[in-house]
């Protein structure tokens, strides 16, 4: 089987990466967290330090519970300077994360809209700040810029700064995360976990859940309940559920987690045989040190004459597309699979 290497190709495995192979943690900022709980605790500390866009999901996989989100202020920065555009404006924006009646961290952003189209969208009460990536299907780029560990009263917090920008709209976002965020034990009074889940299952399904974007999970809302079915829940490791759960985020996971390059090879990508529509098959191969992992196979309608156009020459590779054209995919985890292979060697898949 030949597999073609796809290093320096951008790819559905991170959506937001440049390239496969490339490390979401820059060489100066993982020698600065060397001693820090970010690097030396649990190997989950990695997949929240990169989490781009995505820690409601990456919180929610962990602890197989509901995440929720409380806007503590959103408002408007009233500038005594005039910027050179009449247009632009600044917002900041703080927010809390709970999860089982406990708050594990605190978000601080700084909004800065440079676009009217998003300035018009927030002034007419339409679309609130945190809903315009989704709202105008952007793909923001992600800029892990700053992390570290400071004492508190209550032991070591760990906090990140980070960057959202894309199409004239810039979040600047300082995250504070509580000493025992990845140890929370649910707040007294509040429903046992299996309780909770049941409940918010069921006020999903009768649409009482918000279902609004959010700057801590971008295809999701303001109540993320990402979670897998129980019988798979219970035999799924957090790192297995965060994998099964990804939006677009595998190759994250896995290198933030090991704190190894992942590479991707690709074995097909070509038109579909006997279909008219602009359908394609795509398969690549996920490498780590040397060792296949995971194989992702695509089936892909391209509804854009251009976009058609520029796989057709080869100027874009299927797997570039949502990067090179800045747009925000939707997410529908349609099926999850937790087989034994072998000797119970652990296998699975969606």
């Amino acid at each position: 089987m030949a597999v073609r290497d796809e290093d320096g190709r951008a790819n559905f495995g991170d959506i937001m990466q440049r390239s496969s192979g490339e490390m979401p943690l820059s060489p100066w900022l993982r020698k600065k967290l060397q001693d820090t709980a970010w690097m030396q605790s649990h190997p989950y500390h990695g997949v929240v330090l990169t989490a781009n866009g995505a820690l409601q999901r990456t919180m929610s996989a962990w602890y197989q519970s509901e995440i929720k989100v409380e806007v503590i202020f959103n408002r408007e920065i009233q500038e005594m300077i005039s910027w050179a555009h009449p247009f632009v404006k600044q917002y900041d924006r703080r927010v809390q994360m709970s999860c089982c009646g406990e708050v594990f961290c605190v978000a601080t952003s700084r909004i800065i809209l440079s676009e009217q189209r998003a300035v018009d969208a927030v002034e007419s009460g339409g679309v609130g700040i945190a809903q315009l990536f989704k709202h105008f299907r952007i793909l923001p780029r992600f800029y892990l810029t700053d992390a570290g560990a400071q004492s508190c009263p209550g032991g070591v917090q760990l906090w990140r700064d980070y960057v959202l920008e894309g199409s004239g709209i810039e979040c600047r976002i300082r995250e504070d995360f509580s000493p025992n965020f990845l140890d929370l034990k649910p707040k007294q009074g509040y429903p046992e976990k299996d309780a909770a889940i049941s409940r918010c299952r069921s006020n999903s399904r009768s649409n009482s859940i918000s279902l609004e974007p959010h700057l801590g999970d971008l295809l999701k809302g303001t109540r993320c309940l990402n979670v897998l079915e129980d019988e798979i829940a219970k035999s799924a490791s957090p790192l297995q559920r965060a994998l099964l759960t990804a939006a677009g985020t595998v190759l994250r996971i896995i290198t933030s987690y090991h704190k190894v390059a992942v590479t991707v090879g690709q074995v097909k990508s070509c038109p579909m045989p006997g279909v008219t529509k602009a359908s394609y098959q795509r398969c690549v191969l996920m490498f780590c040190e040397g060792v296949a992992f995971c194989r992702a196979r695509t089936l892909m309608t391209i509804e854009s004459t251009e976009m058609k156009e520029q796989v057709d020459c080869g100027q874009c590779d299927l797997g570039e597309l949502f990067r090179v054209y800045g747009l925000l995919p939707e997410f529908e985890l349609q099926q999850v699979r937790l087989t034994a292979e072998g000797d119970a060697v652990p296998g699975f898949g969606r």
